[in-house]
Formats: C-alpha cells, sequence, structure tokens
C-alpha cells in the first residue's frame, strides 16, 4: 500500500511541479489531536510521499514537515497519536510547528482579494520560510459542515493565515480561494496528496462516521482534485462556492466535466455523502462563526474542546475508532505506534 502513493504521484507527474533542487514542506493536515479515521494525515500516506521523495532523489534535509496554527488542538499531542513521529524521525524529516517560534511577515497580495485584505485591516500575514518553496498538501477526504468538503484548499488555508484565521469563517469560501490565490504567487510548485482509506462523512471537522473506501488521489490542480474528490463523495462540484469561484478565477479547474483522471474508473463512485447540517457540533461550528474575532471567541473555542474531546470522543468517537481499524488497516496504524515504543 504505501508503494502506491509512489505510483500515483509518478502517474501525475509530480516532479514537473515539485523538483529536488529546493526545498519542499509536506503540510500536514491535522484536523484533531486524537486519531480519528479520515479526520488528519494518516501515517501510510506520509511514509507513502516521503518514500517515494527520497526514492527520487530528494534530500531529506531539504523536506520539512510543517504542522499549522490549530486552535484548541494540541499539535504535539496530535503527531505522536497520529503516528506522524515514527515516519518523520525514520527518514530525518525536520518537523515545523508554525505556531511556535516562527517568523511570520506581512504579505502584500499581487493580485486583488476577495475578502482577506478586509477582514485582516491590519494586514495579512504568512511564514516567512514559505517564501520560494514548493509545498505538498496531505489532506484526508471529508466533509465539512461550513465548506461542505474539507480539501486542498481548506489545507492550505489552515497553513497559510496565522491564529486570526478563524476571523475568515465569515466569509469562508472567499477566503479559501484568497488563500489559495496567494499561495499561488508564493509557492513555486503545489502538489497534493490526498488520502481516502478511510472517508469522512459528517459535519466535520471533527464528528465525522468513517467510510473505508480504499482511495487515494494526486494531482497538481488543487482545484481539480477537490472537484473530483466532491463529486466522488456525491457533491456536484460547480455548485460548491469556494470550487466555483476558483475555478472561474483560473486558479484550476472545477468542472469535472474538463478534468482528466488517470489511473482507476472512478465514473461510477458516488458516495451519497451528507456534510451535515444539524446537531450540536454544527451548532458549534456557527458559533464559533459568529464568534470569531469577538472578546467571547475564546469560549467558543473552549466549548468545542468540552464537546468534542469529551462528551463526543468518549461516547461516540471511540466505539467508530474500534469498528473502523479491526481489519488490516488497524494493523498497519498500530504497527507505527510499535515503531517508537507507546
Amino acid at each position: 500500500m504505501v508503494d502506491d502513493y509512489g505510483k500515483l504521484m509518478r502517474l501525475a507527474s509530480y516532479t514537473d511541479t515539485v523538483k529536488p533542487d529546493g526545498e519542499t514542506v509536506l503540510n500536514i493536515d491535522l484536523s484533531w489531536h486524537h486519531f480519528f479515521p479520515s479526520g488528519s494525515t494518516t501515517p501510510w500516506q506520509l511514509d507513502g510521499v516521503l518514500k517515494t521523495l527520497i526514492g527520487d532523489g530528494f534530500l531529506h534535509r531539504r523536506i520539512s514537515a510543517c504542522y499549522g496554527i490549530r486552535k484548541g488542538i494540541s499539535v504535539k499531542k496530535g503527531e505522536v497519536f497520529n503516528r506522524h513521529v515514527s515516519v518523520l524521525e525514520s527518514y530525518d524529516i525536520r518537523v515545523i510547528h508554525l505556531g511556535e517560534g516562527e517568523r511570520w511577515i506581512r504579505y502584500e497580495p499581487k493580485t486583488r482579494l476577495r475578502a482577506l485584505e478586509k477582514i485582516f485591516p491590519d494586514g495579512i500575514y504568512i511564514p516567512e520560510r514559505f517564501s520560494g518553496c514548493a509545498i505538498i498538501h496531505l489532506p484526508t477526504m471529508k466533509t465539512d459542515a461550513l465548506s461542505m468538503i474539507a480539501g486542498t484548499m481548506y489545507a492550505n488555508f489552515e497553513s497559510l493565515l496565522d491564529e486570526r484565521s478563524m476571523r475568515a469563517y465569515s466569509a469562508l469560501h472567499e477566503a479559501l480561494v484568497d488563500a489559495f490565490t496567494i499561495a499561488k504567487e508564493l509557492f513555486r510548485g503545489i502538489f497534493t496528496v490526498m488520502d481516502g482509506v478511510f472517508a469522512g462523512e459528517g459535519p466535520g471537522p471533527l464528528s465525522y462516521m468513517p467510510h473505508e473506501k480504499n482511495l487515494i488521489l494526486a494531482s497538481s490542480d488543487p482545484v481539480a482534485l477537490d472537484a473530483v474528490a466532491a463529486a466522488v463523495m456525491g457533491f456536484e462540484p460547480m455548485t460548491i462556492p469556494f470550487i466555483r469561484l476558483a475555478h472561474d478565477a483560473e486558479l484550476g479547474t472545477g468542472d469535472i466535466g474538463e478534468i482528466e483522471i488517470l489511473g482507476e474508473d472512478i465514473s461510477g463512485m458516488h458516495f451519497d455523502f451528507h456534510a451535515g447540517q444539524s446537531g450540536m457540533d454544527t451548532r458549534i461550528r456557527l458559533m464559533e462563526k459568529k464568534l470569531a474575532g469577538t472578546f467571547l471567541a475564546p469560549l467558543s473555542r473552549l466549548l468545542t474542546v468540552l464537546y468534542s474531546d469529551f462528551y463526543w470522543y468518549v461516547g461516540v468517537g471511540e466505539k467508530l475508532i474500534r469498528n473502523a481499524m479491526k481489519g488490516n488497516w488497524g494493523t498497519l496504524f498500530e504497527s507505527y505506534r510499535k515503531k517508537i515504543g507507546s
């Protein structure tokens, strides 16, 4: 399975976009510090991508694994609980926590933006270390209560903006496109490897129903990849506002009829997923959106942590994890745990 990532990346001609003669950033998706199938970058996904890069001549010292700022999430717990540590140590990869000791610089977009300049009148700040790098995003296939799906463009948004990013929930779809517009200006190459071994259905980013789908996607066009992932999950891509906006702005291809798909025939795949717009978890997300940027924002984050980490995880999540991980994937996941002796 790990070798399948290399086959996929080469099929998608990844070295046309990401080249070994420069710095390469792996953007690790961390939706939660707890492991949950479909929630965050999987250890086998990270392993497969790194094995491919090193095998194709990329130097480990020119690769870094980055974790963005995650409000209410312990990144250091997350890299252990999600079994990233053993993979990164085995390849001797430098780990960067963008919320700790990193320099953020004010960025002046070359393109007129839709929302971020109004949301952040005091300036848009990005990690200084991203300048001139290539980036490989490592999202998972999942739905989201506010954006319908969370793929490459959502992962880019979460990695590129500082701790004020929650303010952008007020215009999330426009903000996703703005952040990707900046990324296109900033990075010398953008590539995505999405893991759909488990696909998450429901009101993400936490309360998913995991479904074993055994699918992986890769592309140098993040808009097209998000569109294909959306179509596979059962959505019409061009009805998702951020995909349509990105397509209309010629940032990528969002029309599924215009996308060339290589590898397995997925034309008949239709998971009939629903993002979920009801229930306590969605109400909490909507409250976060409403209170973002106000003095009550920390309270909304506290309620999210209490609900997700204690009520939902203990009452619902642990049982779903046990059921999902009974088979070979559970065995593989535990093999990464044994490597770090925890």
